[in-house]
Order: structure tokens, then C-alpha cells, then sequence
């Protein structure tokens, strides 16, 4: 490209006298586009160092400084911010119930005391819900106590157990049987003892007592026993040969060779009998089902001896354990409803919920309430108020609690509050890119404010008394201060970082920069510690 340049000057340079017509040189369109492209970064360049020459002229005769001297003075850094007074703490005197205010002893600004009543309502309705509710309790507990005595009684029963001592005789049922409630299981004599039931003449039976000593005499072997009387018969019926008698029964030990259906004469006392008897068994017990269900067997069968109370069978009955659970929960639900109904009774007298004042009432005595959550009047704790400002996220680090704060208002002129920071929030809210927390602040001594009027808050978070300040926008970055030429003044000195070599900014004719060391500083003022 270079010599294709060179060319085109030395062709205009030789026909110049002639004024020829002017012919570009014929490059290609590619060699076109490169020529082009230098003469425009030629031409841009030159407007960039134009244009910086009329802004560094323009700089320098805009600037203007304004002379300030450092003199000795007070710097206050604190926070401010805004609210509305309210009581520490204030209520809302709800009503959820339906019906008519009966009584209502609510006056605005009388003091009233905690749990003290303020209005009572019509609970008619309510007395008789939980009439119904006791009714329906009654009932179910009924119904369950059947329920348990039922089970409870299915419980023992399906434990069959011999009722006397003796010798299985007869055996109804096998293993694996179904049976039912009233169904014979089987038979149970008690072969130890005998007994034998005898006539007496009508007139000698009544001198008879039971538990009097007895004589048996066995018509077929030269033997006696002795018994003892096991009950008196109390009729009376005619023999064969005409007498009037009474059976008495005889209850005697078996030695063991005796056996039933033995014939025997008695004695009791002076008294014989007026016939002969028969020996039997004194128990006989059959065993029947009391529940129903299948039989399972537990090892007796027909032919063993067992004692008063063996448990010979186990039935596994049909009773259902679900319905006595079932039961338990019915009779549980009925009792929650009972207290349900009890416990919106309390609904229907009105307590404060704290001490305080009355400070508006919207319902009286003889109004109808709806139910829907009707607010009847505001009781507030006035024994302090508080309110709350929103706090930078620079200061928050610096706020306590504890803390003191001036308070002012518009509507009470003249007169600084003083109240305490309560609580400092860790949850902030962002806002235009700055996150903001929420302090809130106690007034105990408040005479001539009221809930909702309008506060200013001040904080101070540091100070410096009688120190040498110097307005903010005069210190620089780097801690500079501009100074006259002239000045006595030579700054702190500025420690090189190694490998560095550190420069102060290029001052102004007439001016110079020194080092200073900065302290308290607020939006206006900037503590000066030295140089």
C-alpha cells in the first residue's frame, strides 16, 4: 500500500503544469477501503484532543473557592426520624357472638382494671346449647357404660372355668366347635362327696335345722357315715302308706367305695327317716356358653379331675373390639362438645383484658351484635406511649437499646420529651437500594401529647465539644485540605508504600494540599485532629 501511495504523489507532481484533467490511480476496492480507514482514525483522533483541550479549559475557569477558616467548635452526629405516638399498649374489645348487649359499664377515659367486666350479653341461646350438648353427653355415656359392661362381661366369659371340683363326665363339644350363648359344653360331678335326699315325717322335719350333724346307714353293707343336713324341704306331700312328710338332704364325704344309686336310712339328731333314699352325686354342673364364638380347648377332656375354678375351655367370641373403641370415641366427642359449648359461654361477658384506660366506646347497652367480630370499644395502657422511625443501615450498628432520644412535636411547642430506645429490629426493609430498620422508642413522661399526634426523634450516636472543624466538602479523598500557597500549614506526614511513589493531587496556583487527620464528622462539619 505504501508504494502505491508514493506512485500517486510522484504521477500529480509531473503533470501538474499541464492542469490535466485528475484520474485517481485505478487499486482495488480493497486497497480503497484500507486508505479510508486510516484517514478516519487520523480524524477522530484529532477531535478527541480538541475536545479535551475545551474541557480542561473550561475546568479551570470554572472553578471557584470559596475561603473558610478552621475555628474551635461542637460536631453532633445523630439520628432523626418521624412517627406517631400511641399507647405502649392498646386493645381492640372484640365480640363473636351473637345477641343483645344486656349491660355495658364502659365510660371513655375511666380507668378500668384487668379481667374487669364491661359488657354483658344475651346467652340465652347459649344456655341452651349446652343443655342439648349435657343431654346428648348423658346419653352417649349411657350407651358406652352398656357398651364396657357388655365387653367386660364377654371379657371374663370367654374364660370358661369349672365351677365346682370334680370329674369331667360328659364332654359336648370338640376343639374348633362354633357356639352360641346358652350351647352346653359340658358336665361336671363332684364324686367326693355324696349326698342323698330322704322323708321325715312333716312334724320331726320341722325341728330340723341345716348344717345339723346327720347319720347315713347303708341298707346293703353293715356302714355308717356322717353328713351333715344340706337343706330342708319346705312342702310336705303324702307317702303310700298315708304319712305326711318333707324331704331332707344329707350331704356326706365317699370314702371312696361307695357308690351312686345305694340305698340308705338317716338320722338327724332324735329323728329317723320314714323311708329309704337313693345316693347321688352332690354336684352335678353343666356348662354352657355364656358368649358366642369358637371353642379352643386348653387340654381336659371327658374322664379328668379338675378343681373349683380350672379354666377347661377358652371361646374367642365375636365380640368386637372396634365397637368398644368406637364407643370410647363417641363419648369423648360428646364430652368436647360439652366443654365446647361451656367454654363460649365465657363469650358472653366481656373482661378488659388489661389495665388501662377507655379511650373509645362504639357499642352500648341495648345494641344487637351480629357475630361478625363487632368492635365494641378500645382500652389502651396510657402509662406510656411509644412510636417508631426507620434507621439507615449505616447507623443501626450504633443504635441501642437504652439508648436516650429527644423528642419534639409541632402540636407541643417548646418542650424537648425524653424517651428510650425499646427495640432495635434485625429485619430490615429495603428501599431505593438502602435497607432501612425499624427502632421504636418509649415515652415515659409525655404530659401535653396524645395518641396519633406527629413526633420528631433525635439520636445521638457520637460528639466532639470544642474541637477545630472544617466544613465536610473541604476534605478530599485521601484526607487532602486545599491551602493557600502562603500557609504555614505542613499537613501529617504521608508514609510511602514500598514500590510506590505516592503523589499529592496538582493544587491550583496560589494553593497547595496537605494531609490531615479527620475525627467526628456529620453532613456539615468534620472534626480536624491535626495537621
Amino acid at each position: 500500500m505504501k508504494s502505491n501511495l508514493l506512485d500517486f504523489f510522484k504521477k500529480i507532481k509531473t503533470k501538474t503544469p499541464e492542469r490535466k484533467a485528475f484520474k485517481l490511480p485505478k487499486l482495488s476496492k480493497k486497497k480503497w477501503l484500507g486508505i479510508i480507514a486510516i484517514m478516519l482514525v487520523v480524524v477522530f483522533l484529532l477531535i478527541l484532543l480538541l475536545g479535551s483541550c475545551i474541557r480542561r479549559n473550561a475546568t479551570s475557569a470554572s472553578i471557584e473557592y470559596e475561603p473558610y477558616t478552621v475555628a474551635k467548635g461542637n460536631i453532633v452526629v445523630a439520628v432523626t426520624g418521624s412517627g406517631t405516638v400511641e399507647p405502649i399498649e392498646q386493645y381492640e374489645i372484640q365480640s363473636i357472638v351473637t345477641g343483645d348487649i344486656l349491660e355495658d359499664h364502659v365510660t371513655v377515659g375511666e380507668n378500668v382494671t384487668k379481667d374487669q367486666v364491661l359488657y354483658v350479653i344475651d346467652s340465652e341461646s347459649a344456655q341452651n346449647s349446652i343443655e342439648r350438648s349435657e343431654t346428648s353427653y348423658e346419653q352417649q355415656l349411657l350407651s358406652h357404660n352398656k357398651k364396657r359392661d357388655d365387653y367386660n362381661e364377654s371379657e371374663a366369659n370367654r374364660s370358661v372355668r369349672t365351677p365346682i371340683s370334680g370329674v369331667i363326665t360328659q364332654m359336648y363339644v370338640k376343639d374348633g366347635d362354633a357356639v352360641n350363648n346358652g350351647t352346653k359344653l359340658c358336665e361336671i360331678k363332684n364324686t367326693q362327696n355324696l349326698s342323698v335326699s330322704v322323708p321325715f315325717l312333716a312334724s320331726n322335719a320341722k325341728n330340723i335345722k341345716p348344717n345339723q350333724t346327720a347319720t347315713v346307714f347303708f341298707e346293703d353293707r353293715n356302714e355308717s357315715r356322717t353328713g351333715y343336713v344340706s337343706h330342708v324341704a319346705t312342702g310336705t306331700y303324702a307317702t303310700s302308706a298315708g304319712a305326711i312328710v318333707s324331704d331332707v338332704e344329707i350331704t356326706f364325704e365317699n370314702p371312696g367305695a361307695i357308690l351312686p344309686g345305694e340305698t340308705v336310712t338317716a338320722m338327724v339328731g332324735p329323728y329317723a327317716c320314714n323311708d329309704i333314699g337313693t345316693v347321688e352325686e352332690a354336684d352335678t354342673e353343666v356348662i354352657t356358653a355364656k358368649v358366642s364364638g369358637d371353642i379352643k380347648f386348653l387340654g381336659y377332656d371327658k374322664g379328668d379331675k379338675v378343681a373349683n375354678g380350672t379354666t377347661i375351655f377358652s371361646i374367642v367370641d365375636d365380640y368386637s373390639n372396634t365397637d368398644m373403641r368406637s364407643s370410647e370415641l363417641s363419648l369423648k366427642n360428646a364430652k368436647l362438645s360439652l366443654d365446647d359449648q361451656k367454654e363460649k359461654l365465657n363469650d358472653y361477658t366481656i373482661l378488659s383484658p388489661i389495665d388501662g384506660t377507655v379511650i373509645s366506646k362504639t357499642m352500648k347497652a341495648g345494641d344487637t351484635l351480629d357475630g361478625n367480630k363487632s368492635s365494641l370499644a378500645i382500652v389502651a395502657d396510657m402509662s406510656k406511649l411509644t412510636f417508631e422511625i426507620s434507621v439507615d443501615e449505616l447507623y443501626i450498628q450504633k443504635i441501642q437499646v437504652g439508648q436516650r432520644v429527644s423528642v419534639t412535636a409541632d402540636a407541643v411547642e417548646g418542650k424537648v420529651f425524653e424517651g428510650v430506645v425499646d427495640t432495635v429490629s434485625i429485619i430490615g426493609t429495603p428501599s431505593n437500594g438502602v435497607t432501612v430498620y425499624p427502632v421504636t422508642v418509649v415515652i415515659s413522661e409525655y404530659e401535653g401529647l396524645l395518641p396519633g399526634m406527629n413526633v420528631d426523634a433525635k439520636i445521638v450516636i457520637s460528639s466532639a465539644s470544642d474541637v477545630l472543624t472544617a466544613p465536610v466538602n473541604a476534605v478530599t479523598r485521601g484526607n487532602l485540605v486545599l491551602v493557600k500557597s502562603d500557609s504555614d500549614a505542613e499537613g501529617i506526614n504521608i508514609e510511602q508504600p514500598q514500590g510506590r511513589d505516592m503523589r499529592l493531587p496538582e493544587a491550583p496556583e496560589g494553593y497547595k494540599y496537605i494531609m490531615v487527620e479527620t475525627g467526628v464528622a456529620n453532613d456539615n462539619l468534620v472534626e480536624i485532629k491535626s495537621g
